[in-house]
This record gives structure tokens, sequence and C-alpha cells, in this order.
């Protein structure tokens, strides 16, 4: 970075200017926060498919199907910066694939997860 940004030791030079960085991040929520149980855990489309039917996946299947790991760094709104979080993903295809949507369907709402755009 350049400029005037005071940077603490052992701070990433990529910090943007105005963030604190911080190690491990900070977790705000309201009440206890439930441990995940992976046996208990599924990702279950249903709905909208052009079948009608339903597609459930446990957590060791959806873990298992390619995927792609990116690093990254956290930035939040009020301040704290936290670098070098690792975390994996895959296209909403692998998901769509094996449960295809009603034609003119404009998203795909797996319960518990964020909807996937499919334009």
């Amino acid at each position: 970075m350049t400029g005037n940004h005071s940077i603490a030791a052992g701070t990433p030079p990529r910090i943007p200017p105005g963030r604190r960085h911080v190690h491990g991040w900070p977790v705000s929520h309201y009440g206890p926060v439930p441990r995940f149980r992976p046996e208990r855990w599924n990702l279950r489309v249903h709905g909208a498919t052009a079948t009608g039917t339903e597609r459930i996946w446990t957590f060791d299947e959806l873990t298992g199907l390619p995927h792609r790991t990116v690093v990254a760094d956290l930035h939040c709104a009020t301040g704290p910066t936290s670098a070098n979080h690792e975390c994996y993903g895959m296209k909403q295809r692998r998901i769509r694939t094996p449960s295809p949507v009603v034609s003119g369907c404009p998203c795909l709402l797996p319960s518990g997860m964020v909807a996937a755009h499919l334009g």
C-alpha cells in the first residue's frame, strides 16, 4: 500500500485503509450457536424441479463433489479485516444438473443456503 497509512507489524500489506487487522473473526450473533453435526446435515433441492422430485445430498456426498478452494480476506464494514481464510465451494450447476429446475424458474433456493441465480 502507498500513502500515510500506518500498518501494525505483522499485518498483511493488503489491509485497506481504515481497517484493522484481527486474528480470527469476531462472531456476531444472538444466542447459542448449535454445534455442527455433519452426520445430521443435508442439502435438499425440491419444489420447482423439472421432474417434480426432490434431491437430497448428505454432507459427505456434497463435499465429495468436485469443488474449488479459494483463499481470501474478509473485510467487515465496521472495520475488522481478517486474512487468508480458506474455503471451498462448487458451481451451482453441480447441484442443478441432477435436479433440473422447471423452465423459466429464475432461481434455485437450496434449503438453509443462500439463493443461487440461474441466469
